[in-house]
């Protein structure tokens, strides 16, 4: 028994895991004159990903007739690579009908509303199936360190945890 048990255990251990880590942020700003969501998501150990599915979601909070709080989630169009290479950078256009056209950050803080990302793909050195996911918010107090025009933060494997979504 304790051999099938030590067997198990050691066949768990081996199979390596995946790492994905997303920006700290998450950007609106402009491309070629249309707004657009901006992030960062990396594949820490530097393989690629095969047919990623990115799915970008609008939730917020919502009160039914009854009283009852409960999250509103609204889909963001979003068409993902065929494959991702270890690091990308994913500008998702808003169009006029998204759920995102026309908010501000006003409204956004609001409604309570974030923002949900998961990623799903194949590894293409393991085959085993990848599975991420991030939320980001509004920062209601703006520390002057992200601008318009700013860059995506660096990614860091520490930052494991929703982050905040600078709306300017």
């Amino acid at each position: 028994m304790s051999a099938c048990l030590l067997g198990v255990l050691i066949n768990k251990a081996s199979v390596p895991k995946t790492q994905v880590v997303f920006s700290d942020v998450m950007l609106w700003t402009s491309r070629h004159g249309q707004p657009h969501v901006v992030f960062r998501l990396a594949n820490l150990k530097g393989n690629f990903l095969l047919s990623p599915e990115i799915r970008i979601a609008y939730m917020q909070a919502v009160r039914t007739e009854e009283g009852e709080e409960t999250v509103k989630q609204s889909q963001v169009e979003y068409d993902a690579p065929p494959s991702l290479a270890p690091c990308l950078n994913v500008a998702c256009p808003i169009s006029a009908d998204s759920v995102l056209a026309g908010k501000t950050r006003a409204d956004i803080i609001n409604d309570r509303g974030f923002v949900h990302v998961t990623l799903s793909a194949t590894d293409n050195r393991h085959y085993q199936d990848v599975h991420a996911t991030r939320m980001y918010r509004v920062q209601v107090r703006s520390r002057g360190l992200l601008h318009r025009r700013a860059r995506v933060s660096a990614l860091r494997p520490s930052h494991l945890h929703p982050r905040t979504l600078p709306l300017l």
